[in-house]
C-alpha cells in the first residue's frame, strides 16, 4: 500500500477538530503520512495573549511558537491518540488558503483536508472562506469537512490560549 501524504489545515475551532476526528477515521483505514499545520499572523497572536515589545510580522516569537505548537499537539493529540502526525506552525501574513495550497504543491501532498466553518453569505462576504478558495485553487484533492451542529452549552473547543494559560503558570 502506498501512502498517502496529507495536509490538514488546523486553525483552533469546532470546524478544525471535526476535520481532525474525520482524519482519524481515515488513519484507520489508509497508511497516512499527516502534517498538521496553524497558519497565524505574529501580530494577532501577541495581542491575544497579551506580549507587548516590538512585534515582527513575519515570525512568531519563540515563546509564542512553542506555545502554538504545543497548543496543536495537544488538540491533535486529543482526536488522534497514538497515530504519527507532524506540526507545522507558520506565520503567515495574507490568506491562509495560498499558504496551504503551496505547500500542498511544493511537498508533493496527495490531499489537503480542511474544516468548513459553514459561513453565510454576508459572513463569508466579510471574513472570506478559506475552505473555498481551497477547493477553487488547490493542485491536490481537497477534502472539507463541515462542522457538526454542536449546542453551544456542549462545546468544550480550546485552543492556544489555554496552552499559553497553562505554560505561564
Amino acid at each position: 500500500k502506498s501512502t498517502l501524504r496529507i495536509i490538514l489545515g488546523y486553525d483552533f475551532s469546532a470546524a478544525g477538530d471535526a476535520a481532525l476526528d474525520w482524519v482519524r477515521s481515515l488513519m484507520k483505514i489508509a497508511p497516512c503520512e499527516l502534517n498538521v499545520v496553524h497558519i497565524n499572523w505574529p501580530p494577532e497572536e501577541r495581542e491575544r495573549l497579551g506580549v507587548h515589545g516590538p512585534v515582527s510580522l513575519t515570525e512568531n516569537d519563540a515563546e509564542i511558537q512553542r506555545s502554538l505548537e504545543q497548543a496543536v499537539i495537544e488538540k491533535a493529540r486529543t482526536f488522534l491518540g497514538e497515530n504519527k502526525f507532524a506540526v507545522r506552525v507558520l506565520p503567515g501574513w495574507g490568506r491562509v488558503d495560498s499558504y496551504l495550497t503551496t505547500m500542498a504543491s511544493e511537498e508533493n501532498t496527495d490531499l489537503l483536508i480542511l474544516g468548513s466553518h459553514q459561513r453565510h453569505l454576508l459572513e463569508r462576504f466579510r471574513l472570506g472562506s478559506v475552505s473555498r478558495a481551497v477547493l477553487n485553487t488547490a493542485p491536490v484533492s481537497v477534502v472539507i469537512i463541515p462542522v457538526p451542529i454542536i449546542p453551544e452549552s456542549e462545546s468544550h473547543s480550546t485552543g492556544p490560549e489555554t496552552a499559553a494559560a497553562n505554560e505561564a503558570k
